[in-house]
């Protein structure tokens, strides 16, 4: 029987009318729904966000990585304590849980805060990113009987150094869309170096970006051992990314499960056909996002 994450109309931090909501098949048994703004560039505020609508897509690339937390190693997900530092939307985030995480740690990059208003004033300063994520969550949260502490949220600046608290916790790090800003490679390898038990592993899914080797010699610079995949023409719930990359970190003796994991996407990748659904609902622009229309 297929599994539907239900979501509530009467619980969102954001106004009813500015939204839509979506439905996202991440494997035969799971779809996730997720709520977006329908016309961001429309959206009657001035903020540096609403100016660019690129916070308010759902990337193809974060679709693929809920489908490998879901399919391709969601036992090694299972009592894993997770790390995502570029959650966007939350469908990633939401796998993870789903496919049985004991924690998953959201942090969206949004060094820029600003406020949102509705008839009053919120008592603190969220980008409009993070009020889409925390109104999906905050319904899977409710209809779906998971236990608050295992989805945790906040914002992330990568320039920055990890909280102390962060530091070597998590056995599995992921992100999707997130080496994107070359200034940004060595901060981002620092983060995952930092997060990361010994032992550990970090998943980053990339749209086919020409920085991925560049972030490997990052990641080689700090004693980490980093291979990346490529797979084309892979076929999402609702679009086709020409190219993605998937990169495999992994930081001391490597352990049971990051050994399953890294096996996993090898195989995965392998027997990845590369040879597309004919999609005719969906945009695909050259990076991966990707919306229905």
């Amino acid at each position: 029987m297929a599994t539907t994450i239900a979501l509530a109309d009467n619980n969102q931090l954001l106004p009813l009318h500015l939204l839509c909501k979506d439905s996202y098949s991440i494997s035969p048994n799971l779809s996730i729904p997720l709520w977006r703004v329908k016309e961001p560039k429309r959206i009657p505020i001035d903020m540096p966000l609403a100016k660019s609508d690129l916070w308010a897509h759902v990337w193809g690339v974060s679709l693929l990585l809920a489908q490998l937390a879901c399919s391709v190693f969601q036992e090694e997900v299972v009592d894993a304590t997770v790390l995502d530092i570029g959650t966007g939307m939350g469908v990633s985030s939401i796998a993870l849980a789903i496919s049985g995480a004991a924690l998953v740690l959201l942090r969206n990059f949004a060094p820029d805060l600003c406020y949102w208003t509705n008839e009053c004033w919120y008592p603190f300063a969220l980008p409009l990113s993070l009020l889409l994520l925390c109104s999906n969550l905050l319904c899977v949260l409710e209809l779906n009987g998971f236990n608050d502490s295992r989805l945790r949220f906040d914002h992330l600046n990568w320039h920055e150094p990890l909280d102390s608290s962060l530091v070597a916790k998590f056995h599995l790090v992921v992100g999707a869309d997130v080496i994107y800003m070359r200034n940004a490679l060595s901060s981002i390898a620092r983060i995952v170096d930092d997060a990361m038990l010994s032992g550990g592993i970090t998943v980053l899914v990339d749209a086919g970006r020409p920085n991925v080797e560049e972030f490997q010699d990052a990641c080689f610079d700090r004693g980490l051992v980093a291979t990346h995949y490529d797979i084309f023409r892979y076929q999402t719930s609702v679009c086709v990314l020409r190219k993605a990359s998937i990169v495999v970190v992994t930081k001391g003796e490597p352990s049971l499960r990051s050994q399953a994991i890294h096996q996993r996407i090898a195989e995965f990748c392998k027997s990845t056909a590369g040879l597309p659904l004919e999609t005719k609902e969906v945009f695909v622009s050259e990076f991966g996002c990707c919306q229905k229309t």
